[in-house]
């Protein structure tokens, strides 16, 4: 989360899963050339829109943001998805699926604006923000990470924000 940008935690995610993928497909027995152009069209476009731009999403707000916000705002996926198959698609929506939709939703939203949701924010704004300036001192030294001073520094700090 401190060290590995965005992009190349996505490539390597990327790069395992299409050897995975590779491998398992000619293994599997599966064959993939009966598909046609719009076939082909449509895995491109949930591969990358909504595989590797949601992924993008996911890692990097992970950096910004406590662990459990992105995992919670993933439990609207269903509802979000949902919606657009309906809107999109004409496909149909029961009074359960509006219920539950209204109860994660409602759940996810109160995990998020609650004492304690709102407490995590903070706190991870506040590490970021000597992070970040600790980041800006370290790149103006040519390094990476904090040393020295800057490292019991950075340390004091953020231990500082753990015990309140």
């Amino acid at each position: 989360r401190l060290y590995l940008d965005t992009i190349t935690l996505l490539w390597m995610i990327y790069t395992v899963g299409a050897l995975v993928v590779s491998i398992y497909v000619p293994l599997s027995g599966e064959s993939i050339h009966p598909m046609s152009s719009k076939d082909w069209l449509l895995v491109g476009y949930t591969g990358v829109i909504a595989g590797v731009f949601g992924m993008f999403l996911l890692v990097w707000s992970s950096k910004w943001l406590p662990a459990n916000i992105p995992a919670l705002v993933l439990r609207t996926e269903p509802v979000i998805a949902g919606t657009v198959a309906w809107w999109l698609l004409s496909e149909p929506v029961t009074l359960l699926q509006i219920i539950g939709g209204v109860l994660a939703l409602s759940g996810v939203s109160g995990a998020i604006l609650s004492k304690s949701g709102q407490r995590l924010i903070s706190e991870e704004q506040s590490k970021n923000h000597i992070r970040q300036r600790d980041g800006l001192r370290c790149h103006a030294r040519g390094g990476n990470r904090p040393r020295g001073q800057d490292a019991d520094q950075t340390n004091n700090e953020l231990k500082d924000h753990k015990d309140r």
